[in-house]
């Protein structure tokens, strides 16, 4: 439920870019609008603490889903006003392309980044727990064991 709010800032975001780009053009201006969005949403999530403001979940995820909004129909009309009518299949073939490789290796590096700092951050984090190689994690399906 917390990413319900968050997640209408995309559609939010397009809307905002449709408006402007028909009525005023500035695909440009739109791209890095959206970009400084993003930045800021991120910076924003990158700065939650383990134990943070509920109220933080639902305002500091907007941003950069809106940013997401307003800059990927902006760089794919930037991108389609590049080029000549007969190459705009090929083009907007490129960008979902690139923005399709682009995002698997974003999740692969950040998820790679933070399975390594984890396996070496984790044991040190949890010295001076008793029995801490038998710490089981919960899964969804399984019963907590926790007592």
């Amino acid at each position: 439920m917390r990413l319900v709010i968050p997640s209408l800032g995309t559609p939010v975001g397009g809307v905002v870019a449709g408006y402007v780009m028909s009525r005023y053009g500035q695909l440009s201006k739109l791209v890095r609008t959206g970009c400084f969005f993003m930045m800021l949403g991120n910076a924003l999530v990158a700065s939650f603490k383990f134990h943070d403001s509920k109220w933080k979940y639902l305002v500091y995820l907007f941003p950069a889903n809106f940013g997401q909004g307003i800059a990927y129909p902006s760089i794919l009309f930037t991108f389609l006003a590049a080029f000549e009518h007969r190459d705009q299949a090929v083009a907007t073939s490129m960008v979902y392309l690139f923005r399709s490789v682009g995002t698997v290796w974003g999740v692969a590096a950040s998820s790679t980044l933070i399975q390594n700092v984890l396996s070496t951050r984790l044991p040190i984090a949890l010295e001076g727990i008793p029995n801490k190689d038998k710490v089981s994690f919960w899964t969804p399906g399984s019963k907590c064991s926790c007592g």
